[in-house]
């Protein structure tokens, strides 16, 4: 009996550590995320946006100058993002330069939030290790 017990709390603390506020797209079929929300993708992953006609793939990342972890930089640097957006638009967008964290879309703006992970100085990061925090909205008319 005590198994048993002990069997169901690591259970719940595995599950319990779970963070799904964030969905975190990794897998090959086309998932949906609702217009306005947070979301994480992948590199090379794909996902629409629900209600939409937009579809977006994490394609490129061209350029990552971020300063390390743990090193002090004068200067944050740049992590550079390609998205590719319905199969065939590619968008721009960087996580320092402040006029190039978002990009417009016909009536969408989307917002790179997060590139992730953070550099190490000794380390460079694999490319399929990247992922993007992006925010899909609307436009008011």
């Amino acid at each position: 009996m005590k198994k048993i017990g002990f069997f169901f709390i690591l259970f719940f603390i595995q599950f319990g550590c779970l963070d799904i506020s964030n969905p975190v797209i990794n897998k090959d079929v086309q998932v949906q995320i609702p217009l306005g929300e947070e979301f994480i993708l992948k590199y090379q992953k794909e996902l629409k946006i629900e209600g939409t006609n937009l579809t977006i793939k994490f394609s490129a990342i061209p350029e990552d100058s971020r300063c390390p972890v743990d090193v002090v930089c004068v200067w944050a640097g740049n992590a550079h993002i390609v998205l590719l957006l319905n199969g065939s638009d590619n968008i721009d967008l960087n996580t320092t330069l402040p006029s190039n964290e978002a990009s417009y879309m016909n009536t969408y703006k989307i917002t790179l939030l997060e590139v992730q992970p953070l550099p190490l100085s000794r380390q460079q990061i694999p490319i399929e290790k990247y992922e993007v925090k992006l925010k899909v909205e609307k436009l008011q008319p």
